[in-house]
């Protein structure tokens, strides 16, 4: 799988899902300081998954309409912050092709695929 990673991740979750065999470009390294609407245009571009930990980009994708190949948005309080990189890969391990055309919510407890808006015909 291809993804993109937001700066406001964790490095640990990229060296996670390269280890799992994934492609994984970071923005860290792309474009530091890059804004979100760029972030999401470059994950198009790149027909990358965009994992992220920040709600603005579900903003973007729902109320203002732009396209995205798919975005994870982990949401885990620091309590358990410990088993986030475990739970991404076994995600993207369980899910592969079904994360494309959704945005995925991933909590501790919870993970809610929801296909995005214009993409329910794309499977």
């Amino acid at each position: 799988m291809r993804f993109l990673v937001d700066e406001s991740c964790d490095v640990a979750l990229s060296r996670a899902l390269v280890a799992a065999g994934n492609d994984v470009m970071d923005v860290r390294k792309a474009r530091p300081g890059a804004d979100d609407e760029w972030v999401v245009n470059l994950a198009v571009s790149e027909k990358r998954i965009l994992l992220t930990e920040d709600k603005d980009f579900g903003w973007l994708i729902y109320a203002h309409g732009h396209s995205a190949i798919g975005v994870i948005f982990l949401r885990y309080p620091v309590s358990e912050r410990q088993r986030i990189a475990q739970d991404l890969v076994e995600l993207v391990k369980q899910q592969k092709e079904n994360l494309i055309g959704c945005f995925v919510t991933v909590t501790p407890k919870r993970v809610r695929i929801g296909r995005m808006p214009g993409t329910e015909a794309a499977k």
